[in-house]
């Protein structure tokens, strides 16, 4: 049986602690370009965030975004597959989110909204993740409400380390 495909996360798989591929692992894809094998991405992180290691990889097949809700094709940027969150679903989250005083960011197949405070929206901003490779569509909002034309697939809770676990329960 012979390998056609390689799929790969990003964060603490494919990058570094310094959020970089390493020569190794750029050398990795160019053997198994050199293969026949298919090669493309997986990642929990919205599209701004995976984007720019598709171009840098120079990836030819569809890529996975925000944990599965969403595959891009990188040939045409057209969202081939996405899981929609509901309306009912999206207000009990963001209740949750204002409730517990998280930060959220609402992914949408090809964008980030950022429902959250100053302090958190500065550290987005200077983040070095956010800068490398010019991160795009990436944007900061007052409601929920102000994103009602694009489709909302995941919504990431920022919240103190120690109040995680609580939180995580009551999403479940």
């Amino acid at each position: 049986m012979r390998i056609q495909l390689l799929v790969t996360d990003l964060d603490g798989t494919f990058l570094d602690s310094n959020m970089q591929p390493s020569t190794g692992a750029l050398m990795a894809v160019e053997s198994l370009r050199k293969e026949g094998i298919g090669f493309t991405i997986c990642s929990g992180r919205a599209d701004p965030g995976t984007k720019p290691f598709v171009e840098m990889l120079k990836v030819r097949l569809p890529y996975i975004v925000s944990g599965g809700t969403a595959i891009i094709n990188p040939l045409d940027n057209k969202v081939i597959y996405k899981v929609i969150l509901s309306d009912e679903q999206i207000q009990a989250l963001v209740a949750l989110g204002l409730k517990s005083g998280s930060d959220l960011l609402f992914h949408t197949p090809q964008s980030i909204y950022a429902l959250c405070s100053d302090t958190f929206w500065q550290n987005v901003c200077v983040q070095r993740w956010m800068e490398w490779r010019g991160w795009k569509n990436v944007y900061r909002c007052n409601s929920h409400t102000d994103i009602k034309s694009v489709p909302i697939i995941h919504i990431n809770f920022f919240n103190r380390e120690d109040l995680l676990p609580d939180l995580a329960g009551d999403v479940e």
